[in-house]
């Protein structure tokens, strides 16, 4: 096993939908780029790396011997306990030829040799003996981590129910209850997203290196102390122990605290391993934004997304408030017992008063942690509190259909009656500090105000960083001439003080017009944090003869994962290089066989290539791989079409259709081939579900205009016209259009 020194712990990155780019430019655009890369060069050297001494890490013990306090505070924290070598002491699972039984695997616990040994299924399929290489956390569970060879740990999928039994604790449970998750699976603990060196590491061991060796696919992980120590969050201690603490560490102020807790407590993906403490996060790891499927509408948390991102949504941190005003860092507690934390700050006459939570005091309601801080569930028992610290808002349950957390304690009564009850105790319906939520879900829902709503966030100075980001990153699919606003608002965000900004600004132009993006990223590839450039060095490679070498790097650094190799295919594809692209996305297969995105990019390879018969081989692989991906079955529809097998391509695009009935574009091409085969009557109705889901589609309204207008219904058609004419105020066409139709509808209305 690796000497001590790994990754992190990442919870995996959502795919992002795979688009290949088509640019088509300009003579303009041409010279422009030829600027740019003497732009660039300057940049480069200008921000060369300094040297400087380095320091090392000493470990906690030699920390100790001058700071005895904190370290006794921090013995037995959960940072202490993140993972820990097999021991009598460490282990707290029954390890007694204890049985657990689950998808017809019996495991079994036991000792044997002075070792704690799990006999499970492996990677393919048969029990054998494996022994605990390391403890994983300690309450409320732990995991055991097993050696499965190329220097790989994996978390097992079965753990330790660490409460105490009368909380239903201390027993073996799967993190997995409800499904039947078997070898061959990527959630098996033989499978990738259980691969400790990329998923765990990072957070739970200090000074990790994870150290993939591409071309032996294999991982030679160390890490300075297999726990969370000391130079964890304060950085490698040679230097100030060498000097007896003349030398300091890179100060751990207020202003850089909260990004240096977010290392870990955040949802993130990691880039890099130069991280240097003090320095922004976004350095070496990319934070993920409010998406739909990480967050509700109102910036709830839903998916595991840990605390960071909640918290810089909130008022608190708005108004300078930092980690360790509630938490005592070293022992990783609450500075004090429950809502007594929050009393610390808030008068107590005022916000423990009946007159604040009308609750009888004592109860769950006068609760200020329990009201403002919900709790969600993951990992099966492990309760989580959303740190956005919001108020209360049933309204927004009723309109949006989010959660509240009055209706969570009450759940026997309607977020009506909780709206109508919050609304008679003070009077009015309190908005808090989170005001997005419906601009986040008219543009979830595309609504033909979402764009005008998303400018408002993106450009309120007054609203968290993070949700003008996520504003920024949802306006890149609605760049419409109709609404020079949000060209106007990412202009701004370009340059804001906020480096999460200026990414989600460079991602929202990603796929603009050539000459916009070559016009305003050019400044961005000098920008002082490595995550802005990176961005904007990919959204200008397919237009400019830029240097790739910090996005290269860090795709590289992430070589064990498949989905890193996917985005290098993409952008080889995009600049043409389809040999190379190739070569990725064989390398992503082999380390994955089951990767559809591999499969899907790798066919339109082929397609581009002119090995058509080849992409369709590997997409009917896709689709057996996973019958229920969408993306798969409409591309090989596409091939179908392709090969002029009219029926064949009818019957994928149908069932593209139904698997993603979130994603409009697979019915709209639905309903174009329908159309095409003369089953106009069916394209009609599946144009018409479309527009059920997304009222404000384009393209479903352009293709049912168009249907309506063929067969002289113009009745049903106005409808229609008038939707497309709002979400396109500046198509004089359809506003005619428009017009000309309600004076028809009129005219036939009048007719005896």
């Amino acid at each position: 096993m690796p000497a001590a020194r790994n990754q992190h712990c990442p919870a995996p990155a959502r795919h992002r939908r795979l688009r290949r780019v088509v640019v088509i430019a300009s003579a303009a655009v041409s010279i422009a780029a030829s600027l740019l890369v003497l732009f660039w060069d300057g940049c480069a050297r200008s921000l060369a790396h300094r040297d400087a001494p380095t320091a090392t890490y000493v470990g906690t013990e030699t920390c100790a011997s001058c700071h005895a306090g904190v370290t006794a505070r921090w013995r037995g924290s959960h940072h202490d306990l993140a993972m820990r070598a097999p021991n009598d002491s460490t282990v707290a699972g029954d390890f007694a030829n204890a049985r657990y039984r689950y998808a017809g695997v019996t495991t079994t616990f036991s000792r044997r040799d002075g070792q704690f040994v799990v006999n499970t299924d492996g990677p393919d399929g048969v029990l054998r003996d494996y022994p605990v290489r390391y403890t994983l956390g300690t309450a409320p569970l732990q995991q055991y981590l097993i050696a499965l060879g190329g220097g790989r740990l994996q978390a097992l999928g079965v753990a330790w129910d660490t409460r105490p039994r009368a909380d239903g604790g201390q027993r073996w449970f799967h993190l997995y209850p409800n499904q039947r998750i078997a070898h061959g699976d990527e959630l098996h603990w033989t499978g990738i997203r259980q691969n400790w060196n990329y998923m765990c590491a990072e957070c739970h061991s200090t000074g990790v290196e994870k150290s993939y060796d591409p071309a032996t696919r294999s991982f030679a992980t160390t890490f300075a102390a297999p726990n969370v120590g000391c130079e964890a969050c304060h950085g490698p201690g040679s230097l100030h122990a060498s000097s007896r603490g003349k030398v300091a560490f890179a100060p751990l102020t207020r202003a850089n605290e909260v990004e240096r807790c977010a290392r870990c407590h955040s949802r993130r993906e990691e880039f890099s391993e130069d991280y240097v403490h003090g320095r922004p996060l976004g350095d070496t790891h990319r934070v993920a934004m409010l998406d739909d499927q990480l967050y509700h509408a109102d910036g709830q948390i839903e998916d595991e997304v840990f605390e960071y991102g909640s918290f810089v949504q909130s008022r608190m941190y708005a108004r300078g408030v930092v980690c360790s005003d509630c938490h005592e860092p070293h022992a990783a507690t609450l500075r004090a017992p429950g809502s007594q934390v929050c009393v610390r700050c808030h008068l107590p006459a005022a916000y423990q008063s009946s007159q604040h939570h009308f609750h009888q005091p004592g109860s769950k309601g006068a609760d200020c942690v329990g009201c403002h801080m919900p709790t969600r569930t993951y990992m099966v028992i492990h309760e989580r509190h959303d740190h956005s610290i919001r108020v209360p808002r049933p309204d927004l349950s009723v309109s949006l259909g989010v959660p509240n957390a009055c209706t969570s304690c009450h759940a026997d009564r309607s977020a009506s009656w909780a709206a109508r009850q919050v609304k008679a105790w003070y009077g009015h319906v309190p908005r808090g500090y989170q005001r997005y939520a419906e601009a986040f879900a008219a543009s979830t829902r595309d609504d033909s105000g979402a764009t005008r709503l998303l400018i408002g966030i993106a450009g309120d100075s007054g609203e968290p960083a993070i949700a003008r980001a996520s504003a920024l990153q949802r306006l890149a699919s609605r760049l419409d001439p109709s609404f020079n606003g949000a060209f106007d608002v990412i202009r701004a965000g370009l340059s804001d003080s906020s480096a999460l900004v200026r990414r989600a600004a460079v991602l929202s132009l990603a796929e603009a017009d050539a000459s916009v993006r070559v016009r305003m990223l050019s400044p961005l590839l000098g920008d002082n944090v490595r995550a802005v450039r990176v961005e904007a060095a990919r959204a200008l490679a397919s237009v400019a003869s830029i240097p790739l070498d910090e996005y290269l790097a860090g795709e590289r650094f992430n070589a064990d994962r498949p989905e890193s190799h996917v985005k290098l295919a993409l952008l080889y594809a995009s600049r043409r290089q389809y040999v190379d692209a190739e070569r990725e996305l064989r390398e992503a297969l082999t380390i994955d066989p089951r990767s559809v995105p591999a499969l899907v990019n790798l066919a339109d390879v082929y397609r581009a290539t002119d090995r058509d018969a080849d992409a369709g081989r590997v997409l009917r692989s896709a689709v057996t791989i996973d019958p229920t991906s969408a993306a798969a079955h409409h591309a090989l529809a596409l091939y179908f079409v392709r090969a002029k097998r009219g029926d064949e391509a009818l019957s994928e695009l149908a069932r593209a259709a139904r698997l993603a009935p979130d994603v409009a574009r697979y019915a709209n091409v639905y309903a174009i081939a329908l159309g095409a085969a003369n089953r106009r009557a069916e394209a009609r109705a599946v144009l018409i579900g479309v527009l059920s889901r997304h009222p404000f589609d384009r393209d479903a309204l352009s293709l049912l205009i168009s249907r309506l207008l063929e067969h002289g219904d113009t009745t049903s058609a106005i409808e229609y016209v008038r939707r497309l004419a709002a979400i396109e105020p500046s198509n004089m066409s359809m506003r005619i259009l428009a017009g000309r139709l309600s004076e028809r509808h009129s005219y036939e209305a009048r007719r005896p």
